[in-house]
């Protein structure tokens, strides 16, 4: 038993904001990247057993820190954005999915609450995302579909980004050589690179919901009624 059935709504406007969002902020993610790379690059040049730490400039560092700096106190504006357009997209996207088609277990305020419940965070809005393109391509028959390999990398690479932020974060905390402030920086900048290709993955995500979602749209696409029949039923 699916929600009640509403008028969809229009992604279209919503991908664009969404897709210029992420693309701002994945400049903003290969700077922060050059800048960990610098970093990791002096921090070399110095005795690995030198005294020095992520938090403070030293010797050779001065370009990568202020490269660090600039990109991150750009990157909060922006990702808090981005961030608000995801959870929007996919309040939407998950709320059309319900008009479209029957069975789906997600409700478009879980399509929000999932990504801040701790564990749950690891893999329930994969299976929103997951519901809402697959019912999108057959909506009276998404169930037996299998997951797109597309969405299966995203949130591989999503998962893999978010682990090498947390290694680096405590790396960050106990560094005091020059060869453990390398070693951060070299995680760090792994994990970053690992974000630019899930950004770039997630772009390609809902590029390819959304025609899907507009055809049925413009198609007048409705759930049958929840009364038993069979979906091909007059």
């Amino acid at each position: 038993m699916g929600l009640q059935a509403a008028e969809p709504r229009p992604i279209r406007k919503l991908t664009v904001a969404l897709r210029i969002t992420l693309i701002v902020d994945l400049v903003f993610v290969v700077l922060c990247a050059i800048g960990y790379g610098l970093h990791a690059l002096a921090a070399s040049q110095l005795s690995p057993d030198d005294y020095v730490t992520p938090f403070y400039a030293f010797e050779g560092s001065g370009l990568a820190d202020l490269v660090l700096m600039w990109s991150g106190l750009v990157l909060i504006p922006v990702g808090l954005v981005a961030g608000f357009l995801a959870l929007k997209w996919s309040y939407r996207s998950t709320r059309n999915a319900h008009v479209f088609a029957r069975g789906l277990e997600n409700t478009p305020k879980w399509a929000i609450w999932w990504w801040f419940i701790p564990f749950a965070c690891l893999f329930k809005p994969y299976a929103v995302i997951s519901e809402v393109w697959r019912s999108a391509i057959e909506p009276d028959r998404w169930k037996g579909l299998k997951d797109p390999t597309l969405l299966r990398w995203w949130w591989g690479a999503h998962l893999a980004a978010g682990f090498g932020a947390m290694i680096g974060s405590a790396f960050e905390r106990s560094a005091t050589t020059a060869g453990q402030v390398m070693v951060h920086d070299l995680i760090s900048l792994v994990a970053m690179v690992i974000q630019i290709g899930s950004t770039l993955l997630y772009l390609r995500v809902i590029g390819r919901i959304e025609p899907l979602q507009t055809a049925l749209i413009a198609q007048g696409r409705r759930r049958p009624q929840d009364t038993g029949a069979p979906s091909w039923a007059p």
